[in-house]
């Protein structure tokens, strides 16, 4: 079973979780020359261009800016070095972190550097993916980022993420939306619940186009979407 680096880290600070870690695991792998928490200058970090998510709410981002600004910066980056450019920087997880900081003017950034044998994706999938705040939309595409980039089953996501196996399926379910509404449920991160947006995944692509419209103006709940599934099958 896999471990779950997050939980095995909740009961203490990270940095001391990880340097206590004695042989690693599957995300962190050794921890031979883990460093202690560093203070970098903002503009030697960089976003990582596989980051998960792909859109930041410029309200959330001003509301962690204006907290970091009064009460300081209170979790530190994860960061690896950049393969290319010496003392330059690329965030592994923390980058709304990074985003606030220059909201506010703040130029040095608290980080921990990950060893090189970390596996840095899988930790900016899983980091990403255990916040509440992602669409429903970019966590099926993390969780497929999981399965076939680093070929998991879906009983090993779910062990990473602390999910049952038929969760992490029912989620992967999203996939089937047409590539229209799933960018449009990105970009604008319109209010759908996750219920009504897989009934609607369960439709046949054009069905999906009749009903959006209906969906995004929340005028359909997720009982009257199935009813309408229903009946599209009793008539087929």
């Amino acid at each position: 079973m896999v471990k779950n680096w997050r939980e095995a880290g909740a009961r203490q600070p990270l940095a001391k979780s990880l340097g206590d870690r004695p042989g690693g695991d599957i995300l962190f792998g050794s921890t031979e020359g883990l460093r202690d928490t560093v203070m970098l200058r903002r503009p030697d970090i960089q976003p990582n261009p596989h980051q998960p998510r792909r859109i930041f709410n410029e309200g959330e981002l001003w509301a962690l800016a204006r907290s970091m600004e009064q009460v300081g910066q209170l979790v530190p980056l994860l960061v690896k070095p950049d393969p290319k450019e010496p003392k330059r920087y690329i965030i592994v997880a923390g980058e709304r972190r990074w985003r606030a900081a220059d909201l506010v003017g703040i130029g040095r950034l608290m980080a921990h550097i990950l060893p090189p044998d970390t596996n840095h994706d899988q930790i900016a999938l899983i980091e990403n993916l255990q916040r509440v705040d992602l669409s429903p939309v970019e966590e099926a595409e993390g969780i497929k980022r999981l399965v076939d980039t680093h070929g998991y089953s879906q009983e090993t996501v779910g062990d990473l993420l602390g999910r049952s196996r038929t969760e992490i399926n029912t989620t992967l379910t999203l996939l089937r939306l047409s590539s229209n509404i799933r960018e449009e449920c990105v970009q604008q991160h319109a209010p759908v619940s996750k219920a009504v947006l897989l009934e609607l995944a369960r439709m046949e692509t054009h069905e999906q186009a009749v009903l959006w419209p209906l969906v995004k103006a929340g005028k359909m709940t997720a009982r009257e979407a199935r009813d309408h599934r229903t009946r599209i099958a009793e008539q087929n």
